[in-house]
């Protein structure tokens, strides 16, 4: 069961890497946890597939840890650790280990092999013991005498393998784990409330940054599980090298969220195009940094030269967000301030995990999740905060605006009231005067009948006297 719940905090011992003393014997009693490498002998193998008997017939080519001079990292590494201070009683104990790919533990008594296991980053999950996991062997210590432990370690990544074997008691590592279990717990659970709160805050107003804000936080808490070793364990436990191939392109979708994050909620395209312009450009660089990183992975395995890409871009980057920062904050109000707030958190927690990779290399592995997760979950309250006071300054500015919109429109319907009035008692003195005309036309056509009739009567009168005067002089007429 502890194999579905790997990759236990190794942080402690990172502090003693790289200065330590070599010790002829090694006791595991004298504490509860003690550091290998002081008691380690290495040798590089000149090929690979080599046996751990063939191993053991060249104890004279081993050499002290801090003797090494290493030729190729990919290289097949033999570890030889003699205990010759065994216990008085047979005790579990834990050996373990961080980010190697492929190691496999021998213990010896004496020429007999008693014991054999194999672990590893990129180990399939049927070739690790029940009680072991990918960064750790669990074993019974019996009280022997003439014991050594011999591990081969076959690191595939390109880096320079980092031999940082601790062996633990069992009380000691069940408290490293449980440490570990509750941080991640508690890290990645904020995140995912903090996502399904964006989530529901996108669904209600529908504020489009939320969606950017959702795109980050799922980038930035996928690549906090896969490095934890969560993804390889939950869903590709017998391919994890392809289940690998994931991390670093989540850390890309975290950044992509926040390019349009900062092009949409500064509104970059109407007050600053120039930025805008530089920023597309940086969208375009990143997709050409995914893919090239996805080749090299998937094809190479040389997550080293991928890594440094990786650390090249994202340091220019940071500088140019930084500077988008610096430009527009005269141009921001008080809610697209809060961003700025949460991109110096990013900017600092990538700073320190960048100068920590150069220095760690792989072993920045084990930290970069707590530093990624909380600088999330600084920037995602700044930001919320932001959002909550850009949505009130919305309300405040909608209500400011329905106010002004409803007095202008009682203002509208004075105006309209007076001009219907205005033009009300227009029409009516229109009406008067139409009614005036009215009367008047009437009276005038009344007095033109009268006139008519009497012309007509006086015509007809004129008409019988001339019949009448015509009658009288007729008979007299004789032609």
């Amino acid at each position: 069961m502890l194999r579905r719940f790997t990759v236990p905090v190794l942080i402690l011992f990172l502090l003693g890497i790289c200065g330590y003393s070599h010790a002829d014997t090694l006791d595991p009693c004298a504490s509860d946890r003690i550091d290998l490498q002081p008691y380690m002998r290495v040798w590089e193998a000149p090929r690979h597939g080599m046996s751990a008997g063939e191993a053991l017939q060249h104890s004279s080519d081993f050499v002290p840890l801090n003797e090494l001079q290493p030729r190729d990292p990919t290289s097949e590494y033999w570890l030889l650790i003699p205990v010759n201070k065994p216990c008085d009683s047979a005790r579990y104990v834990a050996l373990t280990f961080a980010e190697l790919t492929f190691t496999e533990l021998f213990i010896f008594q004496r020429d007999s092999c008693i014991l054999q296991r194999t672990a590893g980053k990129f180990r399939k999950g049927s070739e690790i013991s029940r009680y072991d996991g990918r960064f750790f062997f669990t074993f019974p210590l019996q009280p022997l005498e003439g014991q050594q432990f011999l591990i081969r370690v076959h690191h595939t990544k390109h880096y320079q393998p980092q031999f940082n074997f601790e062996l633990k008691t069992e009380a000691s590592f069940r408290r490293d784990m449980i440490l570990k279990f509750r941080i991640d717990f508690w890290l990645q659970g904020a995140l995912l409330m903090f996502f399904l709160y964006n989530l529901i805050s996108l669904l209600v107003t529908g504020f489009r940054p939320y969606l950017w804000l959702l795109i980050i936080i799922a980038g930035i808490g996928l690549n906090g599980v896969s490095l934890g070793g969560y993804l390889i364990d939950w869903f590709f436990d017998e391919n994890p090298e392809t289940g690998w191939l994931f991390n670093i392109h989540f850390l890309h979708l975290g950044i992509f969220g926040i390019y349009l994050l900062l092009i949409d909620f500064w509104q970059l395209p109407q007050k600053r195009p120039d930025l805008y312009k530089w920023l597309k450009v940086l969208i375009y660089v990143l997709l050409v940094v995914a893919v090239v990183s996805f080749l090299l992975d998937y094809f190479y395995s040389d997550y080293n030269l991928m890594n440094n890409i990786n650390l090249a871009s994202s340091t220019i980057a940071i500088a140019f967000v930084v500077f988008c920062c610096w430009e527009c904050w005269p141009q921001l109000n008080r809610a697209q301030r809060f961003l700025v707030y949460g991109i110096i958190i990013i900017a600092l927690g990538g700073l320190s995990l960048n100068i920590y990779s150069v220095l760690a290399h792989e072993l920045s592995n084990l930290v970069a999740p707590y530093v990624t997760g909380i600088t999330m979950l600084g920037m995602v309250i700044l930001f919320s905060t932001g959002l909550k006071e850009e949505l009130r300054q919305l309300e405040i500015e909608k209500h400011s605006a329905v106010r002004a919109l409803a007095k202008l429109q009682q203002q509208q319907n004075v105006l309209l009231e007076n001009q219907v009035e205005r033009r009300t008692l227009e029409l009516q003195s229109s009406n008067e005067k139409l009614i005036q005309q009215t009367h008047l036309l009437a009276e005038r056509n009344e007095r033109i009948e009268t006139l008519i009739n009497e012309l007509n009567h006086r015509v007809k009168n004129n008409l019988q006297m001339l019949y009448s005067l015509t009658s009288l002089q007729l008979p007299q007429v004789k032609d």
